[in-house]
């Protein structure tokens, strides 16, 4: 390996294979670059932690040459793409296996036979499925190397789940597919697990929390049965049948009436439940108020609250990990590269041209890689860039994605130019929004006119005229906008492009309906044409007109943000909703092992009457149940039909049917499956759902109050789980880094035998003794030696004798007391010194003060974090605005603060006038760098060194 130093606060290795070589000998002033040949491997190590750093992936794998390459190769899109292809092939086989769900219909009384597929024909899928998931984990043992591969829990748990889904699957072959249960089926969603990170910190974050909630549950369990026995003792049997409905139907036994509160606690049979007792007597509505109000309206959103809460901290320490192995891998690239770069500076730095370099190699997103470098190129004249200019470059990744639009283009006829303007103007998309509602509006005319008329009976014509003006119309404006736009800046607006694409397919079916019916006359016959006839045509056409009206999304700002939620929501929270999809698949092939076939119809069912069916065993007509209401399509007899009874039963309506059934059919045990899914997937992962959807749209609520509409069309938010927290979360600091790079095992290498002899370690045998000394030089080192030699060589005092007290009085000079101050008159300011010029530097002092306190001010900083930093900042030198006062004399003031008091400011004025302002009773306002922050002075009665020790509460606005 060639020869290249660094200083002693430097890092001493980069990263290496137990097959590499280290670049780095130590030498007393500059760095020395290794030979070229190694430029290359160095470019490549550089690259893929740079990669690293971008996905949150972290950099302990191996990194001589072949194995880069295979790394880059796995990690690629399209090797992404294949592998979570097969994960879906996987878990879609439940469709096809038996009980198979390919047939129209689910309802076991018009089911035909589904077609079952023939031994072998899925288990070859599954196998090679199999195959490639060996494949995959051979792949990932390689990389990460034996060492963390024993260390790793998830891939040890990989393994073991091949191996026990091969045997279940050898074992399912030598029974010709004939066995009753496939236990490798309810492991599969694992592999959907292993394969996302955000997956995997996300169960973590879950397991975590199920012991905090846990109290909760105690609390809801002890509720219910405090009220169960309460109602059965309000509602025991009587002598009377008449006054015995409440019992006969919901409290006749423990199980029915903890069953009847449980369904209640849902709202799912209210008021139902309740109505039997309360038509006999209206105070019995107390008791089912009460169990409400503290179970539904309390307990339930209580355990909402805390499961998010505490999921939520969770899930800031897993999302803190990930932005500690950003920094390391953006620290670990820079280590590699100021190799590169650092012969032209004295300091640690990298060479500008070697980092453009680097980044026209990284795989990522175009705009981002032209956004660094445009960063990097501003050190151009430098030539390097040193470890935190480094670091800053990378927090282009943070930011939002601002579209730019192409430049209009250029007519040189005058009126030309005038048509464009006109056409351009925002007036035409208002316009055309008032024609889609129109539209609209005049085809929901007609279906209101036309609603008890049959097919036959409706006159399509005038229908089909009006669309065809509005549709003429729609033309025009898409014609237009390409001339005032350009063809490339039409198709650079996504409305544009959805609105154009809706009208030429609308201009296409109604020439397809010219071209079949010739004359547009209004007795046409449409049953003597085409495949469709003209109501089936005109139908469609509405259908996309009404369709095409969502073009109004993107100019109303709060239905914008809405609309672009529900799209994040699709690209960044997979993690979450894939959760709750590993959840229906474990439920769903439990519920088939359970409950397939259990409940059958009555065979010529439709011949039956209602008092031959209550003769069937478990058969029951009564009002409400499973078998009255019709929902025999909701059964366990197929993969498909098995998930669509645990949606309904997540949506909680009627979900008492299905438990009232199954328990009926099989038995009383069969409850606990439908409670424990309840609590799973409607407590705790739709609650939790939802809350994240409120947490993203604050998100970017809070990102866009400022903005206006043209921006939030041009601004693509970041809202990945990382930058939605990354307000709360902490930059991790150079301890940190160092710790992790000991945790990740950043330096895994073979030594040179010079570095060896240098540090003293041995490379193979011994590898944890280098990365102690490369920790030890990596730390500051002191400069004085006879410093060191002290804490190094110190003697201990065995020893021990009584200190001497000191009888001399210390004479400690004292301050002046407040009314000598004012009698000195120490905070008066003389005539001459009221002059605003001279506190002008102040002014600006103040505001270096406050950006540096606010963390640079950026525009997308949260408005409260903002908030609660100028609250606890001194004011002295910041120019605040009356904005409202109960004196009107002082609405208007503006100037700086050159002395504050516990109860009042002192402003000098640009008129250079001293003015006394009271905090109390008064309202002023503070800008900085466009940010507005208005402050409520009968508040803010503290003196500034009080006030930054205060925790400041949110309260409502003050009367003036």
């Amino acid at each position: 390996s060639g020869p290249s130093g660094s200083k002693s606060n430097q890092f001493l290795g980069q990263q290496y294979s137990r097959n590499s070589s280290c670049c780095l000998l130590q030498s007393e002033d500059v760095l020395s670059c290794s030979p070229s040949g190694d430029e290359e491997l160095y470019l490549q190590q550089a690259v893929v932690f740079i990669e690293d750093a971008i996905q949150y992936r972290s950099i302990n794998h191996r990194v001589d040459a072949r194995s880069l390459r295979l790394y880059r190769w796995y990690y690629s899109r399209i090797c992404q793409w294949f592998l979570g292809l097969t994960i879906a092939v996987l878990l879609l086989l439940a469709f096809v296996e038996q009980p198979s769900s390919l047939s129209i219909s689910s309802d076991p009384r018009f089911r035909s036979p589904a077609w079952q597929p023939p031994c072998g024909f899925t288990e070859s899928f599954e196998m090679l499925c199999l195959l490639i998931f060996c494949l995959d984990l051979a792949v990932k043992s390689y990389l990460i190397g034996w060492e963390e591969f024993r260390k790793n829990k998830w891939l040890i748990a990989y393994t073991a789940v091949i191996v026990f889904s091969v045997i279940d699957w050898v074992l399912s072959v030598s029974m010709v597919c004939d066995e009753r249960l496939r236990v490798r089926r309810l492991l599969r969603p694992f592999f959907l697990l292993q394969n996302s990170s955000l997956m995997k910190k996300t169960l973590k974050c879950i397991k975590r929390t199920l012991p905090e909630i846990a109290s909760v549950i105690l609390l809801l369990a002890l509720h219910l049965c405090l009220f169960t026995m309460i109602g059965m003792l309000l509602f025991a049997k009587s002598e009377d049948p008449k006054r015995n409905g409440e019992w006969e139907l919901h409290f006749k036994d423990f199980s029915s009436s903890l069953t009847s509160l449980l369904v209640l606690l849902t709202t799912a049979n209210n008021p139902d439940v309740m109505i039997p007792a309360y038509s006999l007597n209206r105070g019995y509505s107390v008791f089912f108020v009460s169990f409400s109000v503290i179970g539904t309206y309390c307990l339930m959103n209580l355990l909402t609250a805390i499961i998010y809460n505490q999921f939520r901290g969770y899930l800031l320490m897993s999302v803190q990990t990930s932005i500690i192995r950003r920094r390391l891998g953006i620290r670990a690239a820079f280590q590699i590269l100021s190799c590169q770069g650092a012969e032209r500076a004295a300091e640690e730095g990298v060479a500008v041209d070697v980092m453009l370099n680097v980044m026209s190699r990284v795989q990522m997103k175009s705009y981002y890689r032209a956004a660094i470098t445009k960063e990097v190129q501003q050190y151009a004249d430098v030539g390097y860039m040193d470890r935190e200019q480094f670091r800053k470059i990378f927090d282009e990744l943070d930011k939002d994605r601002i579209k730019e639009h192409p430049p209009l283009p250029g007519y040189n006829s005058p009126v030309l130019q005038r048509l464009q303007n006109v056409f351009s103007h925002y007036y035409l998309t208002i316009l055309g929004n008032a024609v889609a509602l129109a539209n609209v509006v005049s085809i929901c005319t007609v279906l209101v006119l036309n609603s008890d008329k049959s097919t036959a009976e409706r006159d399509n014509y005038i229908m089909e005229i009006i669309n065809m003006c509005f549709i003429l119309y729609y033309l025009f404006e898409m014609c237009v906008k390409i001339f005032a736009f350009g063809w490339k800046g039409y198709l650079s607006y996504r409305n544009n492009i959805f609105d154009g694409f809706l009208t030429i397919l609308l201009l296409l079916l109604q020439i397809t309906i010219y071209v079949t019916y010739r004359l547009p006359y209004s007795q046409w016959d449409p049953s003597s044409h085409g495949v469709m006839s003209l109501w089936e045509m005109v139908r469609l056409i509405n259908m996309l007109i009404v369709f095409r009206f969502l073009r109004i999304i993107p100019d109303i700002k709060l239905m914008a943000l809405v609309a672009s939620t529900l799209l994040d929501l699709l690209k960044n929270l997979r993690a979450f909703a894939g959760i709750l999809m590993v959840v229906f698949y474990v439920f769903a092939v439990i519920g088939i092992w359970l409950f397939e076939g259990a409940i059958k119809p009555p065979p010529n069912m439709s011949g039956l009457s209602n008092s031959s069916m209550e003769n069937i065993s478990n058969f029951s007509m009564e009002c409400g149940t499973y078998e009255q209401l019709g929902y025999w399509p909701n059964n366990f007899d197929d993969f498909g039909a098995s998930i669509m009874l645990l949606y309904d039963v997540m949506i909680v309506n009627n979900w008492q049917a299905f438990m009232d059934a199954y328990s009926r059919y099989t038995t009383e045990w069969s409850k606990i499956y439908f409670v424990s899914w309840w609590l799973t997937s409607s407590v705790m992962w739709v609650n939790l759902f939802v809350a994240l959807i409120l947490e993203n749209f604050i998100y970017k609520w809070d990102r866009s109050h400022s903005c206006s509409v043209t921006d939030v069309e041009r601004i693509r938010y970041e809202t990945s789980v990382q930058l939605m927290f990354r307000e709360q979360i902490q930059e991790p600091t150079e301890e940190e880094l160092i710790s992790a790079s000991r945790t990740e095992a950043l330096v895994r290498a073979t030594i040179p035998q010079d570095l060896e002899k240098l540090l003293g370690v041995e490379s193979r045998p011994h590898p944890k003794a280098f990365t102690d000394a490369f920790l030890k030089n990596s730390l500051p080192q002191t400069t004085r030696c006879d410093v060191k030699n002290l804490l190094t060589y110190k003697a201990l005092i065995l020893g021990y004798s009584r200190p001497k007290k000191d009888k001399r009085k210390s004479k400690k000079p004292k301050g002046l007391n407040a009314r000598q101050k004012r009698a000195m008159k120490v905070f008066q300011l003389k005539p001459e010194h009221q002059r605003y010029e001279l506190f002008l530097p102040l002014h600006d002092l103040w505001r270096q003060y406050v950006m540096d306190l606010c963390s640079g001010l950026k525009p997308t900083s949260n408005p409260q974090f903002v908030q609660q930093k100028l609250l606890k900042a001194d004011f002295h030198g910041a120019i605040v605005t009356v904005v409202r006062s109960k004196c009107p004399s002082y609405v208007g003031t503006t100037g700086i603060i050159v002395q504050e008091f516990k109860h009042v400011f002192k402003i000098i004025t640009r008129e250079d006038k001293l003015k006394v302002i009271p905090k109390r009773n008064s309202v002023f306002s503070v800008e900085i760098n466009g940010f507005v922050s208005h402050i409520y002075g009968s508040k803010f009665e503290q003196r500034a060194s009080e006030r930054s020790a205060k925790k400041f509460k949110v309260r409502g606005t003050i009367d003036l």
